[in-house]
């Protein structure tokens, strides 16, 4: 099943047909301390290990799609909607803020589907030119021609 994924910023709107969404979570400080074992306990096996969880967590979002001709707004060809792709990454001639991308998101316990939307900021961006799978003299606009691999995190500006 394919998502569409929104890309918003600085008037410029991207969707990126995703076939794979990861939504990961890290724990960016957590600390391990071992303690030694006291060579009495040395038979019982080493200490357990103490951890200290500042609770820093970071989502970030990995997503492989494609991207196609689209129509928002007027008619972009696939070149066109790539270069928007990559201004939105640059930051879309704006003083900074997040991306606003707006996506379908699945509910874990019900399964139903609802609009979500996130304020993330471009970690990474590739695009590939997928010319196996384009023919520039074909009709047919729902060809891919670019695969796309993004690596988005949520947050807020400081």
């Amino acid at each position: 099943m394919t998502t569409e994924i929104t890309l918003s910023k600085g008037g410029i709107t991207v969707t990126i047909y995703a076939d794979q969404v990861v939504d990961g979570f890290k724990n960016k400080f957590m600390a391990m301390i071992q303690p030694p074992t006291p060579n009495q306990n040395q038979p019982n096996g080493p200490t357990q290990a103490k951890l200290i969880d500042m609770l820093v967590i970071t989502r970030t979002f990995t997503i492989k799609g494609y991207i196609v001709p689209q129509t928002i707004g007027s008619a972009r060809t696939a070149d066109e909607v790539k270069k928007y792709l990559i201004q939105i990454c640059k930051g879309a001639n704006t003083s900074g803020g997040p991306i606003t991308m707006t996506y379908e998101a699945i509910g874990e316990a019900t399964y139903t589907s609802s609009t979500t939307e996130a304020k993330v900021y471009c970690e990474s961006c590739i695009v590939t030119e997928n010319s196996r799978d384009f023919d520039p003299g074909s009709s047919d606009t729902n060809i891919s021609k670019f695969d796309v691999s993004l690596t988005l995190m949520e947050g807020e500006k400081i």
